[in-house]
């Protein structure tokens, strides 16, 4: 090794020791999230005996390691980038740097609910609800490893058994007369577009998938409503990637973005505990909408689109997953004329056994 190479390792090496030291004994920060940082705690002889003196030290010097975030982030940054290797097992890195979800396999692979008994089980609610004047639909959206198998890695733990099960899955769907088919939809637009649908990065739709998938929606719900010519790019969009911060790694995703432009809708949105509600008024008897009252029960995918979703439903109320057991939903339910289902397929059976449940006890 040349001397100057010898001096940079060494200078390289002095720096690893000694900045995050400097830095932790220089760092100014006054709050850590919504607290202040812990001050230097009052010294005396007496406290020296008292455990609570140094356990003030040690917060105090926590407080301070000021590079911690950034050590995180270049770990992850460095394993991703320069060795394409992830420092979890949660996140899978394909091909060209593509990310997964692993729960994509393994939650599929470990729920043990029958798929035809949850189906039946929701064949029982709809019957109930069509009694009421109430109709449900339900659907099932397809994660990015089964849209864009091809830049998965190579060895995936559960990739057989999760795609056994989705292959039960759609084939007892295929039959039910509540389904629809976005996994379908999701396969086609994939087919006939040179833009991926998926965020490399992260789990959700980009604009062109999310745009895709609700056009196939809103087509189910009430063919001729959709109006492609009314979708225009509006711009770029810097998406948070929740890969990215499950690897620590803080990222974004840069891609174009789509709006809809219906100038003679006016859409008014009021936001809930539970969701959001949008209403779309029309100024033209010739303009189409999706008829009555709309509730949305969905995971993330279909919560994220409501700006693409809203100019196309009358009344729509999507109320997100997580709180389906609010009683505030029960009134929504109640007073619905549709109930639309949808959750991603890893969580799809046990997600819609709880909607059920939730929908029968509305009362």
């Amino acid at each position: 090794m040349s001397r100057r190479l010898a001096l940079l390792a060494v200078v390289w090496f002095f720096g690893l020791l000694v900045i995050p030291g400097l830095a932790t004994i220089w760092s100014t920060r006054s709050t850590i999230g919504n607290r202040a940082v812990q001050p230097f705690p009052e010294t005396s002889r007496s406290g020296v005996a008292d455990a609570s003196t140094f356990a003030g030290i040690d917060d105090w010097f926590e407080d301070r390691l000021s590079v911690r975030e950034l050590a995180i982030d270049t770990h992850a940054r460095l394993s991703l980038d320069v060795f394409g290797d992830s420092t979890i097992d949660a996140v899978l890195v394909g091909h060209d740097d593509w990310l997964y979800l692993q729960d994509t396999f393994t939650k599929a692979c470990r729920d043990t609910l029958a798929i035809q008994d949850v189906l039946d089980g929701l064949d029982t609610v709809a019957i109930d609800l069509e009694a009421e004047g109430i109709e449900l639909q339900w659907t099932v959206v397809p994660e990015k490893a089964w849209i864009h198998p091809e830049r998965l890695p190579g060895s995936i733990v559960d990739l057989d058994c999760a795609r056994e099960v989705n292959v039960a899955l759609r084939s007892a769907a295929a039959t039910d007369r509540h389904y629809i088919d976005l996994w379908g939809a999701s396969e086609r637009a994939a087919e006939g577009s040179i833009e991926p649908l998926y965020w490399r990065t992260d789990t959700h739709w980009n604009p062109h998938g999310r745009t895709a998938v609700v056009s196939s929606l809103v087509d189910a719900l009430s063919p001729d409503v959709w109006e492609p010519e009314t979708i225009v790019e509006h711009g770029r969009v810097d998406s948070p990637s929740d890969l990215y911060d499950l690897l620590g790694h803080s990222g974004t995703e840069v891609g174009v973005d789509f709006v809809v432009e219906r100038r003679d809708v006016e859409v008014r949105s009021r936001r809930l505990d539970f969701g959001i509600r949008l209403q779309a008024e029309t100024t033209s008897a010739s303009t189409r909408v999706v008829e009555g009252k709309t509730v949305l029960i969905s995971d993330s995918h279909l919560v994220n689109s409501s700006t693409i979703l809203a100019p196309w439903f009358r009344d729509l109320v999507i109320v997100r997953a997580a709180r389906i057991d609010d009683p505030a939903v029960a009134a929504q339910l109640g007073s619905a004329d549709r109930i639309v289902v949808s959750f991603s397929a890893r969580d799809a059976r046990d997600g819609l056994v709880r909607a059920g449940q939730a929908i029968s006890e509305r009362r």
